[in-house]
């Protein structure tokens, strides 16, 4: 038979206990061997763990708990009701195995953070009802933390395997990682010192902020409800291919570029636009930046770094995109619509995307553009007065909003795909050509 232990007062238990059923102890307890073979434990003072412990069943501590080593907690439900600390601060570890609802009732780390925390087992989940710091945390696969409204600080590195829930802040000094059976679901303020990498899932639309020196990677495709940096001399550097979604930006150097924005590191490849994607707000409020390899959804509103550029790029080495694109006819050259000197930003549009739709604008300038070479495009719009001539070229995918004159030379499905003609008082002009066939006609009402 297995039996229980029940101690009145201080318990200090200098050798290793095995076998044993219910260990309660009423008031203050120090483990110092470790404890296997144990249905439960309930101390109801302080503890002091000094060796690993290991449960069948529960693991409550109601008193404060101290760290004195690095210690794992294996057990079915274990409870913290008061607060947990390291006995030196940034030097033990703690890895708690449990496959039941683990519970952090008080403040974790709040005097002495530990080394590490490691939130491990094949289920369940790990509650904080109040605000928890350590150098590191790793939520395994299987297992949730859930934060609530409290805050989560790290002074190093956050790894989530696992799932991470809530809207409190969290503050990482280091790298947040979302493995790819990970999830964070987080809709309040994140700040990050070091890269974000999510080869997982993220939620929440948070708050993110970027501070600390050096660079910090961007990686994955992401949703943030705000995006700041104001620090001086920082660079960040977003995964190229990847969306980020960005509802308010707010990214300033302070003076004339001051932080870089760019594309994964050492790699820049114009000829393959293989470019990372700022899908912002109107307005985004990106000023003092040098920007590389990259491409956003609008440049309105952004402030320069120079009087002579109209906005903050740094022309000598970069390959900026942007996904609304206005034609001046600057370069001349008969109006070549690849020439980038006829854009306004000094950029021809790439071919459009699902990931990445083009939206142009052709104004009444003097010199009108002029197809030299396939295009897909989202959005066309004309203006009044203006013209696009295709030639013999192929248009694919475009709505075309002619209020000018859209000339078509005649060559066999030259508007195709998804493409159609929209107008209130253009011109759709046919010259030259034989076998004209025009699938994407079908709005055309006016005059042919």
């Amino acid at each position: 038979a297995t039996y229980g232990l029940a101690i009145t007062g201080n318990a200090e238990f200098g050798g290793a206990i095995s076998g044993v059923g219910a260990l309660t102890v009423s008031a203050d307890a120090e483990f110092d061997g470790a404890v296997t073979s144990t249905t439960s434990i309930a101390v109801a003072g302080t503890t002091a763990l000094n060796a690993n412990v290991e449960t069948t069943g529960t693991q409550t501590y109601t008193g404060a708990v101290t760290l004195g080593d690095d210690i794992t907690l294996d057990g079915a439900a274990i409870t913290f009701s008061s607060t947990l600390n390291d006995s030196a601060g940034d030097t033990h570890t703690l890895t708690i195995t449990d496959s039941g609802a683990t519970t952090f009732s008080g403040i974790v780390g709040g005097t002495a953070y530990p080394k590490s925390i490691t939130i491990d087992g094949t289920s369940g989940t790990a509650t904080a009802s109040a605000a928890v710091t350590a150098v590191t945390i790793t939520v395994n696969a299987g297992k949730t933390l859930a934060m609530g409204t409290n805050t989560l600080t790290l002074n190093d590195d956050l790894t989530i395997n696992g799932t991470l829930s809530g809207t409190g802040a969290i503050n990482v000094s280091y790298n947040l990682t979302i493995a790819g059976t990970g999830t964070l679901s987080a809709s309040g303020a994140i700040t990050l010192g070091g890269d974000w990498i999510n080869s997982g899932s993220y939620t929440g639309a948070g708050a993110l902020t970027i501070v600390g020196s050096g660079t910090s990677e961007i990686k994955g495709d992401n949703t943030f409800g705000s995006l700041t940096c104001i620090t001086a001399g920082k660079t960040i550097a977003f995964e190229n291919g990847k969306i980020q979604t960005v509802t308010t930006v707010n990214i300033n150097g302070g003076s004339a570029h001051g932080i870089t924005l760019q594309g994964t590191p050492g790699v820049f490849d114009t000829s393959t636009l293989n470019y990372w994607i700022l899908a912002a707000g109107a307005t985004p409020g990106i000023t003092y930046c040098d920007i590389k390899e990259g491409r956003s959804s609008t440049y309105i509103g952004w402030a320069s770094d120079a009087a002579s550029a109209p906005y903050n790029v740094d022309s000598y080495y970069t390959s900026f995109f942007f996904n609304t694109f206005t034609w001046t006819g600057a370069a001349g050259g008969g109006g070549n619509w690849s020439t980038d000197g006829n854009w306004a930003g000094g950029y021809a549009p790439p071919d459009a995307t699902a990931s990445a739709p083009t939206f142009i604008t052709i104004p009444n300038v003097t010199n009108k553009p002029v197809l030299s070479a396939a295009v897909t495009a989202t959005t066309i719009t004309i203006a009044s007065g203006s013209s696009l001539d295709l030639v013999d070229k192929t248009l694919t995918d475009a709505a075309v909003t002619n209020n000018g004159t859209l000339k078509l030379h005649g060559a066999s499905g030259q508007i195709a795909g998804a493409a159609s003609v929209t107008y209130t008082a253009g011109t759709v002009y046919y010259y030259g050509g034989t076998g004209l066939t025009l699938g994407g006609l079908n709005d055309v009402s006016r005059r042919i």
